[in-house]
């Protein structure tokens, strides 16, 4: 037996919708110019922030020790994060009366549903995908444009780390780095 619901049509899909006011207008434009200068303004002050406080912690000294560099670069992604989601939340819960558009969820962040397990099936597709496509490009790099050299070593800054040093730069390239781009650019600006 098939059984079929019928639901009726929303009441508001047959109205017009109605015209935004002047003063609506200004409010997306304003948020629309606003979020990326607000993600801005949070990067350079989260990194202007950290680095008084290494300034400060090694009495302006021309070389610091590589940890504390590392911890540095990672303070400024959490700062920045907690600026740019923390702040707008603060005014929110203090200023309830606030537009709708200075409230931070997690949609707005990207994250519309749970991981499943067929994520991690289409991530594991992306991988080899990119792995052939990444050796199909160096292969015709290698043979055209001369001068190419595929062996040459990338200057990352974190050449000669050894014990804990090696796990917080581990955490640092390829945990906090990504974690906090991917919020904030493809969940954070274009959401």
């Amino acid at each position: 037996m098939i059984r079929v619901a019928l639901r009726p049509k929303a009441a508001h899909s047959s109205q017009p919708k109605t015209p935004l006011t002047p003063r609506q207008r200004l409010l997306r434009v304003a948020s629309w110019l606003g979020w990326p200068l607000w993600v801005w303004l949070s990067f350079m002050g989260a990194g202007l922030l950290c680095s008084a406080v290494l300034y400060l912690l090694f009495h302006g000294q021309e070389s610091v020790p590589v940890l504390p560099l590392i911890m540095m670069q990672t303070a400024v992604y959490v700062v920045a994060l907690a600026l740019l989601i923390g702040l707008p939340w603060l005014v929110r819960r203090v200023r309830p009366k606030m537009p709708v558009s200075f409230r931070t969820t997690w949609r707005q962040l990207g994250w519309r549903r749970s991981l499943q397990w067929r994520d991690f099936g289409w991530a594991l597709v992306g991988f080899i995908i990119y792995i052939v496509l990444s050796m199909i490009a160096l292969a015709a790099a290698k043979q055209w444009l001369p001068g190419f050299d595929a062996t040459q070593a990338q200057n990352l800054g974190y050449q000669q780390l050894y014990g804990a040093e090696r796990l917080l730069a581990f955490a640092m390239l390829v945990v906090v780095a990504p974690v906090a781009e991917e919020l904030v650019f493809r969940g954070y600006l274009y959401s």
